[in-house]
């Protein structure tokens, strides 16, 4: 996989939906004939799968193929480096490693600045008591209220919650990166893929 590919596999991927090609075109940084060769090249790979209604092909990340995970992976950590909140990543990372969370999500703002306090939204994804989450999260909330320069908002979700969601709300990942155990949420996603059509 070429620089080129991999750059129109993170753009599909943070729209997380079936794309038709004219949609990919609208924000590909490629002209109409780069962008369909290296779909296709992509699809040949099995890394992006195609599927037809009628007439219309649509695209998306195939979370099936193993491979895309260890893609993704690369992608995400590249989208948390450019966002300049390494640190801070590494050490919620690290805070939520042996409890009940199972893959955490950053919304970053459009643009993080040097002012005080500026918000970072996390989306945690937990399994069991939502109350020991709960718990967890305020003592992370309070530390960071003194030890950062960024203010963190927490959403909690349990894992069939999240599902449902992502299942009525195709929009409800854009912009999301994940950075606490990602390969958890690209199984989820390769499930619910199985199991249903991401809507159009």
């Amino acid at each position: 996989m070429n620089d080129k590919e991999l750059s129109l596999v993170e753009q599909i991927y943070n729209k997380h939906n079936e794309l038709a090609f004219s949609e990919i075109l609208e924000f590909s940084v490629f002209s109409r004939e780069p962008t369909f060769r290296h779909l296709q090249s992509l699809v040949k790979q099995g890394i992006i799968k195609k599927r037809q209604i009628g007439n219309l092909f649509l695209y998306s990340i195939n979370y099936e193929n193993p491979q895309t995970s260890a893609i993704l992976s690369m992608i995400v950590n590249m989208q948390i480096k450019s966002m300049k909140i390494n640190e801070l990543i590494e050490d919620l990372s690290k805070k939520f490693i042996n409890s009940p969370i199972l893959f955490a999500l950053v919304i970053p703002p459009n643009q993080i600045k040097k002012r005080k306090y500026a918000t970072i939204n996390i989306m945690i994804i937990y399994a069991g008591d939502k109350n020991n989450i709960f718990q967890m999260i305020q003592k992370i909330e309070k530390k960071f209220q003194y030890t950062s320069k960024f203010k963190i908002s927490f959403s909690l979700y349990n894992i069939d919650e999240f599902l449902k969601h992502i299942k009525e709300d195709k929009h409800f990942l854009t912009g999301t990166v994940p950075f606490f155990n990602p390969e958890r949420l690209f199984i989820s996603l390769k499930y619910e893929s199985q199991t249903f059509k991401i809507r159009v």
